[in-house]
């Protein structure tokens, strides 16, 4: 079995890193209103992934 090394940083830091910047525009997007749809019910959402 190979053990990660200090030279080896990994492969969840970069991800990690990543994902709380996708987490971070999102937040952003959605305070400033940045939709790309709105649904006014469950039904109109379930309506648009069904047509997916």
């Amino acid at each position: 079995m190979n053990k990660p090394t200090d030279d080896d940083p990994g492969t969840d830091e970069p991800a990690d890193e990543s994902e709380e910047q996708l987490n971070t525009e999102a937040r952003r997007q959605a305070k400033a209103g940045e939709y790309a749809h709105s649904f006014h019910s469950v039904k109109e959402l379930m309506e648009y992934f069904d047509s997916l």
